[in-house]
């Protein structure tokens, strides 16, 4: 751990939602802990829930990104379930083979028995607010937390019905604040700019089924982004943005690339991130080896 890291402050980490996008959190969380830099408390939105949540666990963040390349995401879009889940469960497509996936590799675990405290972000159907999670099981949390409307089955939460937290919370600073956080480092993947381009040059419409997600996850971004960037506007808050706006959000097969995105983008922020957090510059700590190893 870096000298200049003393612990008196508890840093929280915000994951967005993004989509596929999100697999670029991974590659941000292993420089993060290259650095050195003890994680507090996390809280993730949609995809950054479920980043989020494996990180909270203690498992490496190494395992998932092996985990989630090697999965065909585009046949949880089953298109024959189509009519049953829209008449009978409120959604396109059931979390279903989502839900199996995830509780072959996360096993049964209880948020409150997690190593790092979590949150998971959703939205209730009921009441129209945010509703943050900090207890139950763990998979619960993650689908309720990136259940997209219309896409995707909401989720049964007790007397409600969970959504997708990125209508109302999509970079959870505040979360990890209330969580106890003197200071936060935010990820932001959630910017779909890509996500626009559903038509060619040539002026065809290049649709597949699976791209309804896109579709919605657009109107999620434009409608929670004056709700982040008011969050976001904090000097107690960092955020780490990688260049992964030119990927589509329902990009599952491109998890190597967004996490080498990940890294790349806190790489290229390392030196502004050292400063926030109060740690040595990498100038200073290459001069001490440089005298230690001359004073030999």
């Amino acid at each position: 751990m870096d000298k200049g890291l003393t612990g008196k402050k508890k840093i929280g980490l915000a994951l967005s939602g993004g989509g596929a996008r999100g697999f670029a959190h991974i590659g941000v969380i292993q420089e993060i802990e290259r650095l050195g830099i003890p994680i507090h408390c996390v809280a993730g939105t949609s995809m950054g829930a479920l980043v989020g949540g494996w990180y909270a666990t203690g498992k490496s963040v190494d395992d998932i990104a092996i985990i989630l390349e090697k999965h065909p995401w585009k046949s949880f879009f089953e298109m024959k379930k189509v009519p049953w889940n829209v008449q009978g469960k409120g959604g396109l497509f059931s979390m279903e083979r989502v839900e199996r996936l995830l509780r072959e590799y996360f096993g049964v675990i209880r948020i409150d028995d997690l190593k790092t405290p979590y949150t998971a972000v959703a939205v209730s159907l009921k009441t129209g607010r945010e509703v943050d999670i900090t207890s139950g099981d763990l998979v619960d949390a993650i689908i309720a937390s990136g259940s997209v409307p219309i896409v995707f089955t909401p989720r049964k939460y007790g007397n409600d019905f969970l959504v997708d937290g990125g209508l109302l919370n999509n970079i959870p600073c505040d979360v990890c604040f209330r969580m106890g956080a003197d200071i936060v480092i935010g990820v932001d993947v959630g910017r779909p700019f890509s996500d626009l381009q559903l038509v060619s040059d040539q002026g065809q419409l290049n649709f597949k089924p699976w791209d309804v997600y896109r579709v919605i996850n657009v109107l999620l971004s434009v409608v929670g982004e004056a709700h982040a960037q008011a969050r976001l506007a904090n000097d107690k808050v960092f955020v780490i943005r990688p260049y992964v706006s030119h990927i589509g959000s329902s990009a599952f097969d491109r998890v190597n690339e967004l996490v080498r995105l990940g890294r790349e983008a806190a790489r290229a922020q390392e030196d502004a991130l050292r400063k926030f957090m109060g740690m040595e510059s990498r100038e200073k700590i290459l001069l001490e080896k440089v005298a230690d190893f001359l004073s030999e």
